[in-house]
């Protein structure tokens, strides 16, 4: 509810993934938003790392505010039901939980490493540096204490992700890589056709 702002965040508990900046940047925010609550939902790479980050969650003093519920099957209702979604990672490739989200129009507060950048700005959602917890705190709060501003960056990003990760536009960069292919292919055989 509106009393309850809920941060998301999806992503599995492997090490890099960034489970401990957000234990420690709740541990922040909940200082000036006392009633923020966290849902964190991703499978365990090992045996016991679920266990682990709700006992660092329960050591932090964030027991009550976070909680990791493991692998789910509707994690996409969380995200739509998410004030701010969020993803703390030391290191990633290009999220497609973070496309997830932009897709759904939920604003956004990520680590700038990988591929995040490039579709994570300061006009489609709060950038902040990898390994900051302080700085996750603050770029969730940034959101949380002006909704217009949250709401006008989900949608610039759902614009985004719908002009250039859309079905059609990937059909077609796709199809595209297979004519330039066969083009290769084509002057290839042209040049020495027993190369086949």
């Amino acid at each position: 509810g509106p009393d309850h702002p809920l941060v998301v965040h999806v992503g599995n508990i492997r090490p890099h993934k960034g489970h401990s900046n957000l234990i420690q940047a709740i541990a922040l925010l909940i200082e000036t938003h006392p009633r923020v609550l966290v849902a964190s939902i991703g499978g365990e790479k090992r045996d016991g790392d679920l266990d682990r980050v709700k006992a660092e969650a329960a050591s932090a003093g964030v027991g009550e505010h976070v909680r990791f519920l493991g692998r789910r099957t509707d994690a996409r209702a969380f995200t739509e039901a998410a004030t701010v979604y969020v993803n703390p990672s030391d290191f990633e490739g290009l999220p497609v939980a973070i496309l997830e989200a932009m897709a759904l129009r939920r604003p956004i507060v990520a680590t700038a490493v990988g591929g995040v950048p490039t579709v994570i700005s300061e006009s489609t959602g709060v950038l902040i540096p990898e390994k900051d917890p302080a700085a996750l705190a603050r770029g969730i709060a940034a959101l949380l204490d002006d909704p217009e501003r949250a709401d006008v960056l989900a949608k610039a990003a759902q614009h985004l992700v719908e002009t250039r990760y859309g079905l059609d536009d990937m059909i077609l960069t796709t199809e595209g890589v297979y004519v330039e292919a066969m083009r290769d292919a084509e002057v290839d055989l042209a040049r020495d056709p027993l190369a086949v």
